[in-house]
C-alpha cells in the first residue's frame, strides 16, 4: 500500500520511525474495525473513508466510535472483586499442600517425634536418668558399707576384748577359767 499522501507533514513532525509506528497504528485499528463490522467491505473502501491527513476545520473531523470491548468477569459484579494481589491463586492439591508454612510444620514435627522418641531423646534420657539414680543410691550404699567395714576392722587390730568376742563367738574357743555350758536344743 502506497501512503505517502498520508505522511506528507510526518516528516515534519518527526522521523521515519514515527512515520512507522503510525502506520502500524492506522493498521491495527484498521483491522479492529474490521473485524468487528464485519467483512462486508473490502480493505481499501474501508480504509480510504478515513481521512487522510490532519482537519483543518471542524466540519472536517470524523469522530469514530470504538468496538465496545468484552466486560471482564470482575467488573460485572463488584461486590466480590479481589484485586489480583490479595487473589489465591489455585494450584494442584500437591503444590497446595506442600508450601512453606506446611513444610515448617513437618519440619517441627520431625524434630519433636526425633526429639521425644528417637534413641538419646527425651525418653531415652529420663530412662538413663531413673538408672543412674539407682546406681548412684547402689554406690551409696557401697561407699556406707566399705566404711563400716573399715571401721571394724581397725577395732579388730585395736581393741584385743574385741578380738577374744569375736574368737568366742565366731571359733567356738573358751578362755582360762571359763566352763562351757552346751545346752541340748542348741
Amino acid at each position: 500500500m502506497n501512503y505517502t499522501n498520508e505522511f506528507a507533514n510526518a516528516s515534519s513532525i518527526g522521523s521515519d520511525r514515527l512515520r512507522k509506528a503510525i502506520e502500524r497504528n492506522r493498521l491495527k485499528q484498521f483491522k479492529r474495525d474490521s473485524r468487528s463490522k464485519g467483512s462486508e467491505e473490502t480493505s481499501t473502501s474501508a480504509f480510504s473513508s478515513r481521512r487522510t491527513g490532519v482537519a483543518t476545520k471542524p466540519e472536517d473531523v470524523e469522530i469514530i466510535e470504538r468496538p465496545a470491548r468484552k466486560k471482564s468477569r470482575l467488573l460485572e459484579s463488584t461486590d466480590d472483586y479481589i484485586p489480583t494481589s490479595a487473589r489465591k491463586i489455585t494450584t494442584s492439591k500437591f503444590k497446595k499442600w506442600l508450601n512453606l508454612e506446611t513444610l515448617g510444620y513437618l519440619f517441627i514435627a520431625f524434630i519433636s517425634f526425633r526429639l521425644l522418641f528417637a534413641d538419646r531423646g527425651v525418653l531415652d534420657y529420663w530412662r538413663r536418668h531413673t538408672t543412674l539414680s539407682e546406681r548412684m543410691q547402689y554406690h551409696q550404699s557401697i561407699l556406707k558399707e566399705n566404711k563400716q567395714l573399715q571401721t571394724e576392722i581397725s577395732r579388730i587390730e585395736k581393741d584385743e576384748s574385741y578380738q577374744k568376742q569375736l574368737v568366742r563367738d565366731l571359733l567356738g574357743f573358751i578362755g582360762n577359767g571359763e566352763t562351757l555350758i552346751v545346752f541340748a536344743g542348741e
